[in-house]
C-alpha cells in the first residue's frame, strides 16, 4: 500500500512539474512574441514615416519647380522692362499703327 500511496504521490509531482513547465513554456513563449513584436511594430512605423517624408519631399520638390518657373518667368519680364528688353519693345511700339477705335 505504500507503494501505491508513493506512486501516487510520484505522479502527482511529475505531473505538477510538467504543468509547471509548460506554464513556464507559454509565458516564455508569450514574452518573445511580444518582444519581437514591439521591434516589428517600430519598423512598421518607420516605414510608414518614411513613406510620408518620401511623399512630402515630392510634394515640396514639385512645389519648388513651379516657384523656379515663376521666379524664370518674373526675370524675364524684369528684363523686358529693363533698358536690354526694353528698347525692342519700344521700338515695335512706336512703329505699329496706333489709331484709336471707336
Amino acid at each position: 500500500m505504500l507503494d501505491t500511496f508513493s506512486c501516487v504521490v510520484k505522479n502527482a509531482a511529475s505531473e505538477l512539474m510538467q504543468a509547471d513547465r509548460a506554464r513556464i513554456k507559454d509565458k516564455l513563449a508569450e514574452a518573445m512574441e511580444k518582444a519581437r513584436r514591439k521591434p516589428r511594430e517600430e519598423v512598421e512605423s518607420a516605414e510608414r514615416k518614411v513613406e510620408q517624408l518620401t511623399e512630402r519631399e515630392r510634394h515640396l520638390q514639385t512645389r519648388k519647380r513651379h516657384l523656379d518657373a515663376t521666379i524664370n518667368l518674373y526675370e524675364s519680364l524684369l528684363y523686358l522692362a529693363s533698358d536690354g528688353g526694353g528698347k525692342q519693345v519700344d521700338e515695335s511700339l512706336s512703329t505699329g499703327d496706333v489709331t484709336p477705335s471707336r
